[in-house]
């Protein structure tokens, strides 16, 4: 198998800019001109600069490329090298990187300096230049090592690692293949211990260490100046200041703390398992806040049926309700669909897996679909086709598409025609030029030109309409074009009629209650079924009759009539809610209240805003503060809070001067303002508590 080494070029700054030359392009190859316009390098070269695509002088000579390889020419056209480099490209000081190759399949790495010299010989897979030192990487089997060298070529760190990059002052962060982190120096000797997950450069002699989503401080001689204990460190010219974690206070109603736990955030997950975030890292947790894995990762989505998604910088893997990992994070992407796992792995190709982590699927799909019934609809090379829950493929990708999916059948599109074919690939109803669409297990709806046919799989009409229709689970129906609707069922049997308006009508409202609004010669008004006009046409504007009222408007102000265009509130609203649990919320000049089935005001109108909650009490805005009033409209508290938040337990979470607590309905605080959140977890009926740590100076 052919083996072809990929190089990782770091580029540095450049000791000499373009400064006064300039390229030119002349019958398609490239020369050189100087400050004054003269040509130094005549128009012979393929291209002029470097092959990552940029033009600069470096040591007073830039890149050539000839015949699809590069070398070196000075400003004075004399040509340093042959084109004898793959690519080429600056480094630091007078040198180059450059690529050849070592070898008909492999591709090799190395140093030159500007006069064409071999400083670094073409022995490795890449390298990177950092000041005195290279940072190069040998290929050993499937994995890249990395190494520190001289530019003696001398080995000072072995090639026996997963990274190795700069941090300043002289020192190396050196990565093992487990992820730990070991600080080196610059003549290769190790300073620390491969104990830390990630390190900072250096700043003021000190750099930042991670370990287990903490940070602490190390000096260059690799003391420990701080354990990783702290969230946050920030290191500036002032000082260094540093903050703890973040603590959730795990309380009841009655402020008593059973818990404490540290953690930017905390999210419950499903299955007695929570989510602690801190910075990048997540962890799972149970109940009772202790970790279930060591070790951490970027997220945790909820959990499925003892199965969660969860991500890493590798990728996306399924992790176990016990923390065990199912599938290792190496998919791009990864979706729960009912009781399967559809996985994407780096080549774009979907499988699809049972929750053991079985794989299904012998072949690899462009995309699989979401299940109908007991089939994934598939696509491969642009073709569609299905597959059971088994993973077998039953319907071969030779299909245009599939477009709807039932029990056992499919309506698809096959060379241009449209069909409806069973699991087994037998036709139903063969191809056709018409549009079909798949009802249930044998009925569906063909259209030819503006007719639309209900149509048996024997190929009995059933039914045939030109006018449009709404589908339902058992029925659909049809609206007429004079302005009434029918519902007719699968067997193309009428089932109710709504007859049209008797008159001429401009528009017709979906029936509420058994009446529906109309609009005739401008004005509103109410007919029945049989289209005969109940309530006649003399409002302004008409809302859909709830509970029995219908709200109407006249002079430009609302009220509310019954069935019998009896009125019960009188015309005086800027705007009405339709009745819900008989009350209606009322504007006028500007100001909201609450009004009960009998017109009376149960709640004055002067508040900014009334929302009625799920819990069916009522928020109240005035002056931007929140109270709350019981569902009858009577005030529990007067606004005074920034939030309220009615939990439905008979206690609300406030929030007052920014600090939020627990209040009963009548306003006396169980939890003290004194949080900077609070949230109700309802799945374990507890609390959590949000006190945010401050900074220090170190």
């Amino acid at each position: 198998m052919r083996l072809i080494l990929v190089l990782t070029v770091l580029v540095c700054s450049l000791t000499t800019v373009a400064g006064p030359f300039i390229p030119f392009e002349e019958n398609g190859k490239f020369g050189l001109k100087n400050e004054a316009g003269q040509i130094v390098i005549p128009a012979k070269y393929d291209a002029l600069g470097w092959s990552n695509g940029t033009f600069s002088i470096s040591g007073n000579v830039t890149g050539y490329k000839l015949g699809g390889t590069w070398g070196i020419v000075s400003v004075t056209n004399q040509q340093i090298t042959q084109a004898d480099y793959l690519s080429l490209m600056p480094a630091e000081g007078s040198l180059l990187i450059a690529t050849k190759k070592s070898s008909p399949v492999v591709v090799s790495a190395g140093l030159i300096n500007t006069e064409g010299k071999v400083i670094i010989p073409f022995t490795y897979a890449g390298v990177k230049v950092h000041s005195l030192r290279i940072v190069a990487f040998v290929r050993d089997g499937n994995k890249f090592k990395h190494g520190l060298i001289s530019l003696e070529n001398k080995v000072l760190i072995p090639f026996e690692y997963k990274n190795i990059y700069p941090i300043g002052s002289l020192r190396y962060a050196v990565e093992d293949f487990t992820g730990k982190i070991a600080l080196y120096s610059e003549g290769g000797k190790q300073i620390s211990g491969f104990t830390i997950d990630s390190l900072s450069s250096f700043k003021q002699d000190v750099a930042i260490i991670y370990e287990n989503g903490k940070q602490g401080l190390i000096n260059r001689e690799g003391q420990l100046k701080s354990e990783a204990k702290f969230r946050e460190i920030n290191i500036t010219p002032e000082g260094i200041r540093a903050r703890m974690p973040d603590e959730w206070l795990v309380m009841t109603a009655e402020n008593k703390t059973a818990e404490i736990v540290e953690g930017d955030s905390i999210a419950y997950l499903g299955e007695n398992r929570y989510k602690i975030l801190s910075g990048a890292q997540s962890w799972l947790t149970d109940l009772n806040f202790k970790h279930i894995t060591s070790q951490s990762v970027t997220d945790i989505d909820s959990f499925q049926n003892g199965l969660a998604i969860f991500k890493t910088n590798s990728g996306y893997g399924v992790m176990k309700k016990s923390g065990g990992i199912l599938l290792k994070p190496a998919f791009k992407r990864i979706l729960f669909e009912e009781s399967y796992l559809l996985t994407q792995d780096g080549n774009n190709n979907w499988s699809m897996r049972d929750t053991t982590g079985l794989l299904r699927t012998s072949k690899p799909y462009d995309r699989i679909g979401q299940k109908h019934g007991n089939l994934f609809t598939v696509t491969r090379k642009n073709y569609w086709g299905a597959i059971d829950e088994t993973g077998r493929e039953v319907v071969a990708c030779v299909y245009d598409s599939i477009l709807e999916t039932g029990d056992d059948q499919l309506a698809v599109k096959f060379k241009g025609l449209y069909g409806i074919i069973n699991s087994r690939e037998q036709w139903l109803v063969y191809p056709q030029t018409s549009k079909v669409r798949l009802l249930n297990k044998d009925r569906y709806f063909k259209k030819v030109n503006k007719t639309l046919f209900l149509v048996s799989f024997d190929g009995t009409v059933l039914y045939f309409t030109d006018n449009p229709i709404s589908v339902n689970a058992e029925n659909f129906t049809e609206y007429i074009s004079t302005g009434g609707n029918w519902t007719i069922d699968f067997d193309g049997k009428i089932v109710s009629r709504q007859l049209p308006p008797v008159e001429t009508t401009e528009k017709v409202f979906p029936a509420s209650e058994g009446l529906r609004g109309i609009k005739r010669q401008g004005k509103y008004g109410f007919i029945d079924d049989l289209g005969r006009l109940r309530i006649a046409n003399r409002y302004e504007d008409i809302m859909p009759f709830s509970e029995g009222l219908a709200a109407f408007k006249i002079r430009n102000k609302w009220g509310f009539i019954n069935r019998d265009e009896k009125i019960i509130v009188h015309p005086a609203y800027d705007e009405v809610t339709p009745y819900a649990n008989g009350h209606s919320i009322v504007k006028q000049k500007g100001l909201f209240g609450y009004m009960d089935n009998e017109g009376k005001i149960v709640l004055p109108v002067r508040y900014n805003s009334v929302e009625v909650l799920k819990t069916k009490r009522l928020l109240l805005t005035l002056n931007g503060s929140k109270g709350l009033a019981d569902e009858n409209g009577n005030v529990l508290l007067h606004p005074k809070y920034e939030s309220i938040e009615d939990i439905g337990n008979g206690y609300i979470v406030v929030k007052q001067d920014g600090k939020y607590g627990l209040a009963t309905l009548k306003g006396l605080n169980t939890i003290p303002q004194m949080y900077d959140y609070l949230v109700y977890d309802a799945e374990n009926d507890r609390y959590l508590a949000l006190k945010r740590s401050e900074w220090i100076n170190l």
